[in-house]
């Protein structure tokens, strides 16, 4: 069976396969696309699926005991410890899903060891596509055991070192690369671990691993991989700590699904869903992909929309009762089952302004560069991603700027 487990934690498993390393050991599954797989095994070589299938197709039997699959570059590749031809190789060329397809192994890769997963790298401009690999070697001799590093010089891959020792028996690594260092997670046997290779390309690997985890008693890491993380659906666009008719906040949705928000939660800096000021959100509001809504302390809601001119169609919940806000404060988002969703801090520091300062501090308009009645309110100039800035400006609640086409 291939479970596929997408981002929110969903796990599909009506790929059920009858033939798939039948008798014998499934060791891997790589996606494309979460409906086209490939996989490999103690027999059976390089195998073909498509999502909800029962049966699978014969890709490759250059070698019929294989251990890792993995995609990069627009390439199928895998290892092996079988025989005395192939440890990291290509599966035909591209991602192929005919049958007779040959295994062949990386020009300079040594044919010897007990290679398992790898992580490709292209870390020097002048050298075309993918120049720089890591392989997990469980290997349980000095010199050969670790993670090792090779570079592609003039068609061959020329080794580069080994971080880690054999003794930690490697199978499973993968990592992320930033401005050409290359942060490795390797799992052997008992950790997880992590490393930080800032040589470069076709240069001696010279990190040490930092332990991240240790498993359980009677339990062994064996694979790692990054897993895609859920874009933000709702994002604080707007806080006014000082406003005329009452303090308020603007929540945005900028996720492509409806979210229905009812009996949440919103606090101040207490930041605790138990607080007694904490306001619960009336049970069956939902904000739209694109939709913002402003929240605020003001006595009744239809006073606030006249005197801050807002459309008729933006929702307004009034909390006369929640907290208000003061100077130096924050805005939390909890779900119903307490967790925070998102939150925005206005303190000294809490926050970037557009011109990539940190904040202020004081009333969040003040916070924000401006005046202690005007709103902080987040620039469409930077998105809403990571590092989102705040400018401030005369309050629009209701309306973020942001553009959501």
């Amino acid at each position: 069976m291939i479970g596929r487990v997408n981002a929110a934690g969903t796990v599909d498993t009506s790929t059920a396969l009858a033939d798939y390393a039948s008798g014998n050991n499934p060791r891997s599954a790589v996606s494309s696309d979460g409906t086209k797989f490939w996989m490999a095994g103690g027999t059976g070589g390089v195998r073909f699926a498509t999502l909800g299938a029962t049966t699978s197709s014969d890709v490759s039997t250059t070698v019929t005991n294989l251990r890792q699959l993995g995609i990069a570059g627009g390439q199928l590749f895998v290892t092996t410890g079988s025989g005395s031809a192939v440890r990291l190789g290509t599966v035909g060329t591209g991602l192929p899903e005919t049958t007779g397809q040959t295994i062949t192994n990386l020009t300079g890769i040594p044919t010897s060891g007990s290679p398992y997963a790898f992580f490709f790298a292209d870390l020097d401009a002048g050298v075309a596509g993918l120049d720089t690999v890591y392989i997990a070697d469980d290997t349980n001799t000095a010199g050969t055991g670790g993670i090792r590093k090779f570079s592609l010089v003039g068609g061959t891959w020329t080794a580069n070192g080994i971080a880690g020792t054999h003794s930690d028996a490697f199978r499973g690594v993968t990592g992320v690369v930033n401005a050409g260092t290359v942060t490795l997670y390797a799992t052997g046997g008992g950790g997880l671990v992590s490393f930080v290779d800032s040589t470069g390309y076709n240069a001696t690997i010279t990190a040490t691993p930092t332990l991240l985890a240790t498993a359980a008693a009677n339990t062994a890491f064996r694979g790692v991989a990054l897993a895609p993380v859920e874009t933000p659906q709702l994002i604080i666009t707007e806080v006014n700590s000082n406003a005329t008719g009452g303090d308020f906040w603007e929540l945005t949705n900028v996720g492509v699904t409806t979210q229905n928000i009812g009996n949440w939660k919103w606090d101040d800096d207490s930041a605790n869903p138990s607080d007694p000021a904490a306001v619960t959100i009336p049970g069956g509001t939902v904000i739209a992909p694109g939709e913002s809504i402003v929240l605020t302390t003001a006595a009744d809601a239809a006073a606030f929309r006249t005197l801050w001119s807002i459309a008729p169609a933006v929702q307004i919940i009034a909390s006369p009762t929640g907290p208000g806000f003061g100077q130096n404060d924050q805005v939390h988002l909890f779900n119903a089952a307490g967790v925070s969703v998102t939150s925005f801090s206005y303190v000294a520091a809490g926050f970037t302004l557009s011109s990539g300062s940190p904040s202020i501090g004081g009333h969040a308009g003040a916070s924000a560069g401006g005046t202690a009645t005007q709103s902080a309110v987040i620039d469409p100039a930077f998105g809403f991603g990571s590092g989102r800035r705040f400018m401030a400006v005369t309050g629009t609640p209701g309306s973020s700027g942001l553009s959501f086409g």
